[in-house]
């Protein structure tokens, strides 16, 4: 199929379509380079990472409009269910939990690179490995919260420009939710006190999909700056636990449900390629 210009080769849309005129195997869209870090491995298709969720939507909403149902996109779950959909069309597949570090962690991942390269004694203060990760799981919700509650009310929080860690206390790895507040709410012009943005939130019950993995991971990486993780000079915490978490979810992922739905899914597009 011609394209229509050079700049839809570089829409990640139009790259697909252009590569699956060569080559007839179902396209997987994805939302970054760790989603291809955990899944190329166990799959025989081409994966294309958009550079977030976002554009992996508008990506597979492009290639429906053009009648080009050859794809699968993968993204995490946000916080509201219909944030799923893609103009109307079949949902895209979510991640079993919040996102990718969610499901890593339901898995037991992360529990088990923690006990394979943390420190028995660190771990042990915690109650071990599995204890440490509902303990962070436990703090992220307040984390989730506040963004549910952003989203309900259309507040536009701030929250990749605010790190989560700089709020975590230690020993106890517990959060400063009112000050994390009132760092997000600094960041906009917004008429809110912290103590009311706090409160509000505290009355939001999380679904059963959990905080964001990523949360919890970055809630985590405070306790392994201290020594949880035995590591290189040099190396940062949470790149460390995450490569970890990636090389050792290979065997579990596989052998998940998840990871059948996803292959029936692939499976049933071949038809469209």
């Amino acid at each position: 199929m011609r394209m229509n210009s050079l700049r839809e080769l570089d829409d990640l849309a139009g790259r697909i379509r252009l590569h699956q005129q060569s080559d007839k195997r179902v396209a997987l869209i994805v939302e970054g380079e760790d989603d291809v870090i955990v899944l190329q491995p166990l799959l025989d298709s081409p994966i294309f990472p958009a550079g977030g969720r976002s554009l992996a939507l508008k990506a597979s909403a492009r290639l429906l409009a053009w009648g080009r149902k050859g794809h699968v996109a993968v993204v995490d779950r946000d916080f509201r269910p219909h944030q799923l959909e893609v103009d109307g069309a079949v949902a895209p597949l979510a991640y079993e939990g919040r996102d990718l570090e969610s499901m890593l962690i339901r898995f037991g991942v992360v529990s088990q690179a923690l006990r394979s390269f943390g420190e028995p004694a660190k771990l042990a203060e915690f109650g071990g490995a599995d204890a440490l990760i509902e303990r962070c799981c436990a703090e992220a919700e307040s984390v989730a919260r506040i963004r549910c509650y952003s989203l309900d009310h259309r507040l536009m929080l701030p929250f990749d420009r605010v790190a989560v860690t700089a709020f975590v206390s230690w020993p106890d790895l517990t959060l400063d939710e009112e000050r994390y507040c009132q760092a997000l709410i600094a960041k906009t012009e917004l008429s809110l006190s912290a103590e009311e943005l706090s409160n509000e939130a505290s009355r939001i019950t999380i679904d059963e999909f959990g905080p964001r993995g990523k949360d919890v991971i970055e809630i985590l990486s405070k306790g392994l700056a201290r020594g949880l993780l035995k590591l290189s000079s040099g190396v940062k915490s949470k790149d460390a636990l995450g490569s970890l978490a990636l090389a050792a979810s290979a065997f579990r992922l596989q052998s998940s449900a998840w990871f059948k739905e996803l292959e029936l899914e692939l499976e049933a597009k071949t038809v469209h390629v």
